[in-house]
């Protein structure tokens, strides 16, 4: 086991980044590129496989950062699966995320340990993610950048349900964009057996409209209207989650906001919009236009989290925390070169300022993320000794 320091600093996340982020540099600088209108004409796949072993591997061995240990001890002491895969497992109550039970009792009827059942999980979470980027960036150093100074790459490393589900409703959004409906619907539904809150990309074939038309405006009133308001509607809010079989109360609602900085973060996509929302409205992109509405989606719920448990509402909107790098790039092509230049150079300087305030000041990643090696992991990847 790689040991952990106590200290109170973030050397264990400097390597992954920089070494993430050279690549992205590298598979965008051997790719095909249009400058003159900001796409890609053929995309360089090497480096970029290289990179996305490198994040699934960080990703895929670690033994502790936030709720993985919870994890790793509920999939230990999970009854095993002899006597049927399928027994007991209640397809209606999704609130006991029985596609999560099944795939968990599956890895158990195969003899796999612990350790493979978080780097299994890694690989298809982190690896639909980076599939995803891979398909609808156009920049993908940007986007990479922004997916580890944001935080975005730390919450695949945290909440394993969430990111399944997150993971199938990405899949089920490139159906969406390609107009295949049926097939949404489906991913869709796979997604909510491993969290329900998957649900909400049921929204996503209605946010094609044109950024900053009249439906962004209404969307904008409605999200105000239910943060300033969300202590009147918890009942309402309770109904909501007891249908979809998560139990809470009114004390669940009743906690600390986010803090006003992660708003401020996951806002600068929406204001530079707002700056060149009238190029943005000459445009008739269909997929850019929802990844941008999908990223207004996430302020808009980052912002009711200011008013409830932060837990609770920053999670649910982690849910459209990817489109947020997808986003950015593509809103910097509506801008003019000099201006382009001015904008990245700002918010590259904020971005970086705000991952070293998040992972070394208002949380330490060295104390919470300890690991294993690759070699420890070969030799443990069927239940037979422990570390």
């Amino acid at each position: 086991m790689t040991s952990a320091t106590e200290g109170e600093g973030m050397s264990k996340l400097i390597p992954i980044t920089l070494f993430s982020i050279i690549l992205a540099i590298l598979s965008h600088r051997y790719s095909v590129y249009d400058h003159i209108n900001g796409v890609y004409l053929r995309k360089e796949r090497f480096f970029y496989a290289i990179m996305s072993i490198g994040m699934i591997l960080f990703a895929g061995l670690r033994i502790t950062y936030n709720d993985t240990g919870s994890y790793r001890q509920y999939y230990d002491v999970l009854i095993s699966a002899d006597e049927g895969i399928l027994t007991g497992v209640d397809w209606m109550k999704i609130g006991d995320n029985p596609g999560f039970l099944v795939a968990q009792r599956l890895m158990k009827y195969w003899n796999l340990s612990q350790y493979s059942f978080i780097m299994l999980f890694s690989i298809f979470t982190m690896g639909t993610q980076l599939w995803f980027f891979k398909k609808y960036s156009c920049n993908v150093f940007l986007t990479i950048f922004l997916f580890f100074t944001f935080d975005g790459y730390l919450f695949q490393l945290a909440a394993i349900k969430q990111c399944t589900a997150m993971a199938f409703c990405l899949i089920a959004t490139d159906r969406a964009i390609r107009k295949k409906y049926i097939s949404f619907v489906l991913y869709i539904l796979i997604g909510t057996l491993f969290h329900p809150y998957a649900l909400m990309y049921l929204c996503v074939p209605f946010l094609c409209f044109v950024p900053w038309s009249k439906y962004t405006f209404i969307m904008l009133v409605i999200f105000a209207c239910v943060g300033f308001g969300l202590q009147s509607m918890l009942g309402t809010l309770l109904d909501v989650t007891d249908m979809l079989g998560e139990q809470y109360d009114n004390s669940s609602f009743n906690g600390v906001g986010i803090n006003p900085i992660r708003l401020l973060v996951t806002s600068v996509p929406l204001l530079l919009s707002f700056l060149a929302k009238e190029q943005i409205q000459t445009t008739k992109e269909r997929d850019q236009h929802m990844i941008l509405n999908l990223c207004m989606l996430n302020v808009e719920l980052m912002f009711v989290a200011l008013f409830g448990t932060a837990n609770y509402f920053g999670r649910l909107a982690n849910y459209f925390l990817p489109f947020q790098a997808l986003a950015y790039p593509w809103i910097l092509r509506q801008f003019d070169a000099r201006g382009r230049k001015t904008v990245v150079f700002g918010t590259v300087l904020f971005y970086v300022a705000y991952f070293v305030y998040s992972n070394r000041f208002a949380g330490y990643f060295d104390s919470n993320y300890w690991s294993i090696t690759f070699g420890e992991f070969l030799k443990l990847i069927f239940v037979r000794d422990t570390i």
